[in-house]
């Protein structure tokens, strides 16, 4: 009897709205037959649960629904699989199986983890990952093992038993993990899927066909292997579509993605939360190229439900484009904090991400300069920067003074009359390397945004503004 879908040692399972599993599985087996289960905790069996029919063999073919384990773990799972005149033909017993909850971690390389390893957070038995060779085990970075990956997309060697040796490898997975855990305490699965350096036509679900072969159908494939249900996804990716042929088509793709990944997931409000990308010190980029794909991660939860877009604009990196171990651990808690408020399992009532809600542009009464107050809406507490607040910037105007207090903020402007920025087009954190220090009192950055057209002198930020920000910016491109 072997089990090929569904049924792993270590495995978390789905839970239901219910708390509790509702797990296919998959097979075969030399022999036709009922399929038993008996389920136990710390040696014991589970109320119910011993020698419980879930399924059959037929034809070799094996199916069955493990159904009503509770959230938690870990549990020992028996399978036996019984003739017509009760004997039995086969076993086959799977430790350390937990239920809890299972999400998808797709995207390129700050997804797949090239922070140094030595900031890698020790491993916690609550928080398991599969691993791209297929194998569960306890999450702890490098958890996109490219090396060893089964999906030939990837390049790997399945029999490959040794690392490479390795410093860099750590990713937001393990961190988003570990906080979800503490958040809801329920088993955390991560469903390791990202590839370093890919662009959204090699994601496109139209790939699918190809199986293996593709990042989307060896993600499909991996899903529907473990059950075919997740709790949500998480994404970093934007850097590789950050050229003019790309750029320009970077919603639309995620749009047609984005509908995909829901379809297969059989959940039509699946909950996504994706990273504005941060930084970059190739002087091989384009700063518009790269404020575009920014622009449009921040527009998207616009056009599509139960999406949010976590900033990363202000964070460090460990090389000229990754962002560093240690504030991969901050961005996971970013993302783990923005899932919760789309799934509503706060502890406490949580903010979603920082938004851009209105400019206006007026006088400054003293010195008789304009001035352009920008306010933000999800502000906890008040907005503050370390240092001189940077990052904000006009097209041909500049900036000589920006005071923060509250949740706004007031740039000075050195145009000789508020007429002058009727044309002006503003921007928080553009280009390629900009530094950007503002945050809230919690830790929580301003996402970068622009271009957006400053215009007769107000703006209230509508549907209109927004996708003309969109289109000035790939009109620069």
């Amino acid at each position: 009897m072997k089990i090929s879908s569904g049924l792993f040692e270590n495995a978390v399972f789905q839970r239901n709205a219910k708390d509790v599993c509702d797990q296919i599985i998959e097979g075969s087996a030399s022999y036709d037959g009922e399929l038993l289960v008996t389920v136990s905790k710390n040696k014991k069996p589970l109320s119910k649960f011993k020698d419980l029919e879930c399924g059959y063999c037929k034809k070799g073919n094996i199916r069955g629904k493990i159904e009503g384990i509770p959230v938690g773990g870990p549990y020992l799972i028996e399978l036996s699989l019984v003739s017509e005149k009760g004997k039995v033909l086969d076993t086959l017993k799977f430790k350390d199986v937990m239920v809890g909850d299972l999400w998808l971690l797709g995207g390129q390389s700050n997804m797949e983890g090239v922070g140094n390893l030595a900031d890698a957070l020790p491993p916690i038995d609550e928080v398991k990952a599969y691993y791209m060779n297929n194998v569960w085990k306890p999450a702890e970075d490098p958890i996109h093992n490219l090396w060893q990956a089964a999906a030939p997309v990837h390049g790997g060697n399945p029999a490959a038993k040794a690392a490479p040796r390795r410093v860099k490898g750590v990713g937001p997975g393990v961190a988003f993990g570990q906080d979800m855990y503490k958040r809801t305490k329920v088993p955390q699965g991560l469903i390791s899927c990202a590839h370093g350096g890919t662009k959204m036509t090699q994601w496109d679900p139209e790939l699918k066909k190809l199986g293996d072969k593709s990042l989307y159908g060896a993600m499909y494939n991996r899903l529907q292997r473990l059950g075919g249900k997740v709790a949500g996804m998480i994404w970093y990716q934007g850097c590789s579509d950050a050229n003019a042929a790309d750029a320009a088509l970077f919603t639309e793709r995620m749009l047609t993605f984005i509908k995909e990944v829901r379809k297969d997931t059989g959940n039509a409000t699946l909950p996504i939360v994706m990273v504005q990308i941060s930084r970059v010190c190739d002087p091989s980029a384009s700063d518009e190229c790269w404020t575009s794909i920014r622009e449009q991660q921040r527009l998207l939860p616009e056009k599509v439900k139960n999406i949010l877009t976590v900033p990363a604009i202000d964070l460090d990196l460990d090389d000229l484009i990754h962002i560093s171990g240690e504030d991969q651990h901050v961005l996971g808690k970013r993302m783990a904090s923005a899932m919760a408020v789309l799934k509503g399992i706060q502890k406490k009532k949580e903010l979603p991400p920082i938004k851009l809600k209105s400019i206006k542009v007026g006088t400054d009464k003293l010195c008789g300069n304009p001035t352009v107050t920008v306010t933000f809406a999800n502000v906890a507490g008040k907005l503050e920067a370390s240092d001189r607040p940077a990052g904000f910037s006009l097209r041909d105007s500049r900036i000589f003074k920006t005071e923060v207090a509250n949740d706004y903020v007031v740039l000075h402007i050195t145009a000789a009359s508020v007429r002058d920025l009727s044309r002006e087009l503003m921007y928080y954190g553009y280009g390629i390397n900009p530094y950007c220090n503002i945050r809230d009192s919690e830790e929580r950055p301003l996402p970068a945004f622009g271009p957006v057209p400053l215009g007769n002198g107000k703006c209230s930020l509508t549907r209109f503004v927004q996708n003309a920000s969109r289109y000035l910016c790939l009109r620069r491109i």
